[in-house]
C-alpha cells in the first residue's frame, strides 16, 4: 500500500517517472490491481509511452467492460498509437455511460475532429457549449472547425454567443477578433 501511494503522490506532483517506477513495484506485489494498473497507465501517458498504456490497459478493459474510466483512459492510449477509430468507438461508449461528463464528451468532439468526423464532432462542442456557453476550449475548437469549413457566419455567431454567456471575457473577446481577421 505504501508503494500505490508514494506513486499516487508522485503522480498529484507530476513526478511521472517516480510515479511509473513506484507503481511498477506496487504491481509486483499486487498483481493484476485495477488501480495501480490504472495509476502506471496514466503515468505511462504522462510520459509519453502510450504503447505501454495500451498494453496495460487493454485486459483491464477487457475484464473491467463496465469501468468507464478505464474505457476512457484506453481511448486516450489508442489515440496516442494512431488507433483513432477505436478511440473514437471507446469514447463514444463513455459519453453513453455518462453523458454529463464534459471530459469525456470533449475528448470524443476532439478525437472526432481528427478522425475526420467533422460533422459529430462539431455536434459533440455544440452540446458542451449547450450545457456551458462560456467553455473557452469548446468555443474555440468549435470556431476553428467553422473556419476550416470556411463557414465564418457560423463561426461569428458562436464567437458572438460567447461574448454574451461571458461579457467580461478577455479571451471571448480575442475569438471575435480573431473571427473577424479571418473573414477578413
Amino acid at each position: 500500500p505504501a508503494r500505490y501511494l508514494l506513486a499516487a503522490a508522485a503522480f498529484s506532483d507530476n513526478q511521472f517517472e517516480s510515479a511509473r517506477s513506484n507503481a511498477e513495484l506496487y504491481l509486483e506485489k499486487v498483481p493484476g490491481d485495477v488501480a495501480g494498473s490504472n495509476l502506471l497507465a496514466a503515468a505511462a501517458l504522462r510520459l509519453n509511452d502510450p504503447k505501454r498504456a495500451v498494453e496495460i490497459l487493454e485486459p483491464l478493459a477487457k475484464a473491467n467492460g463496465d469501468n468507464n474510466q478505464l474505457r476512457v483512459q484506453l481511448a486516450s492510449a489508442y489515440l496516442g498509437v494512431g488507433r483513432s477509430e477505436e478511440a473514437v468507438k471507446l469514447f463514444e461508449q463513455g459519453v453513453q455511460a455518462e453523458p454529463e461528463n464534459d471530459q469525456t464528451r470533449m475528448a470524443l468532439a476532439v478525437s472526432q475532429l481528427q478522425t475526420g468526423a467533422v460533422d459529430a464532432g462539431v455536434l459533440q462542442l455544440q452540446k458542451l457549449i449547450e450545457a456551458k456557453p462560456d467553455s473557452l476550449r469548446a468555443n474555440q475548437l468549435l470556431i476553428l472547425a467553422h473556419l476550416q469549413g470556411k463557414q465564418f457566419d457560423k463561426a461569428v455567431a458562436t464567437a458572438d454567443a460567447m461574448i454574451k454567456a461571458s461579457p467580461k471575457s478577455a479571451e471571448a473577446h480575442n475569438l471575435k477578433g480573431t473571427v473577424s481577421l479571418a473573414k477578413d
